[in-house]
């Protein structure tokens, strides 16, 4: 079957699809890698995908057959010789979103990949890249042609104004990011607690199947045992973990030490206690948000306000999942707002909103313009290495698009 890529791959002439079983393989002419100079990617259809396989193709080649659009530009590096990943495109276009499309389980993390193939994040970006430009190259020039005296001198009032502006948007594009990578990267949920408080009958509640192991005897769990689904558009990756005791037995005394070590790389801690004893004496080091849960709500007559009671055995766990959402703060708005989903983008924002920052207290400390534009050279350029574009410039050209100086 002959398709035409649409943007969603940088592959930008015909590609041949071939369906076996889950497996499903595109080979594209004129690519960037590959045997032949052929770009290949094997993708999965994973488990955990929301979406029908048309839908998923549809997102590659349009609806019904149609031809898509031409592939994105810059999207360079997508896949190197040697296996790495490229940064970013020109234009902002980001080239690890193939990559992000290709492994997206759900339709949330497929749109926000799209976006960032298509330049949506970009235009998100433009305003703050200008706004910084024209005050650097302000300064610049009245350092380098202090002869044009009709040229406006940046005051530091401006200089001020300008970071307070841009640091504000800086902000909001970081909340943004980092919800994005919340859609397209899921959370690990390790549920904890003292033995036979029913962690294991929530899992399998959660994921509505017999995945773990249930008895009455305590410490049946010896390991840990992981499932995933997709709430809201979230993909939840839960971890049920053996129950926090003292106890002589070696095997389930490993169990222990796993979820000790489960708990300090999960995202969130579901702290689960018995709703007949109500006793919970573990204590949980983790810097992760902790949920408290009540379990077994179905054999408790009188219930507390404020405090979150689940019944496993009845399946009713969604007042969990809730929670769940709530904690990571995920606006419904992130779902269809264009946002940088990598962590290597947002640490470049977070970067440049330090500079900023930096600039603005040392401007108010009274540190001269001159030694504060470094500050404000360095967020530029952090600017332009999410577009992709080199970090090392000259600032002249910057001048000459904006001042008649040197001519």
């Amino acid at each position: 079957l002959s398709l035409q890529a649409k943007n969603t791959i940088p592959i930008t002439a015909q590609c041949t699809v071939f369906a076996e079983s889950e497996v499903i393989s595109l080979v594209g002419e004129a690519g960037t890698s590959g045997e032949n100079g052929k770009s290949a990617y094997e993708l999965a259809v994973d488990k955990g995908y929301t979406g029908t396989l048309e839908q998923w193709l549809e997102s590659l080649i349009g609806p019904k057959g149609e031809t898509g659009a031409t592939g994105a530009t810059g999207a360079t590096g997508a896949t190197g010789a040697n296996g790495k990943d490229g940064a970013n495109g020109k234009d902002g276009k980001d080239a690890i979103a193939p990559k992000v499309q290709i492994n997206a389980t759900t339709n949330e993390a497929k749109k926000i990949a799209q976006s960032s193939l298509v330049g949506d994040t970009s235009s998100t970006l433009y305003p703050i890249k200008k706004q910084i430009a024209d005050l650097l190259s302000n300064i610049d020039v009245n350092i380098d042609y202090p002869e044009y005296e009709d040229i406006e001198v940046v005051t530091k009032k401006q200089i001020i104004d300008v970071c307070d502006n841009v640091s504000n948007s800086l902000k909001e594009l970081i909340k943004d990011a980092k919800q994005a990578i919340v859609i397209k990267e899921g959370v690990k949920v390790a549920l904890v607690g003292e033995p036979n408080v029913g962690k294991s009958s929530i899992l399998n509640a959660l994921l509505k199947e017999e995945k773990a192991i249930v008895t009455p005897i305590p410490g049946t769990t010896r390991d840990v045992v992981e499932g995933e689904i997709v709430y809201k558009g979230i993909k939840i990756k839960i971890l049920d973990t053996a129950g926090i005791r003292e106890t002589d037995d070696v095997v389930e005394g490993l169990g222990v030490e796993k979820s000790i070590k489960t708990i300090e790389k999960a995202d969130i801690v579901i702290n689960v206690t018995d709703g007949v004893t109500l006793t919970n004496n573990i204590d949980i080091n983790t810097n992760a948000p902790i949920i408290n849960v009540i379990n077994k709500a179905d054999l408790i007559s009188s219930k507390e306000n404020g405090v979150l009671y689940i019944s496993a055995k009845n399946g009713e766990v969604e007042p969990l999942l809730d929670e769940i959402i709530k904690i990571l703060g995920v606006d419904v708005n992130a779902y269809q707002k264009p946002s940088f989903a990598n962590a290597r983008q947002l640490a470049l924002l977070i970067s440049t909103l330090n500079n900023l920052e930096q600039a603005k207290n040392e401007i108010e400390a009274d540190v001269t313009i001159d030694l504060v534009s470094s500050y404000i050279l360095a967020a530029f350029q952090n600017i332009k290495e999410i577009f992709g574009e080199e970090a090392s410039f000259d600032m002249t050209e910057e001048i000459f698009s904006r001042f008649c100086v040197g001519k």
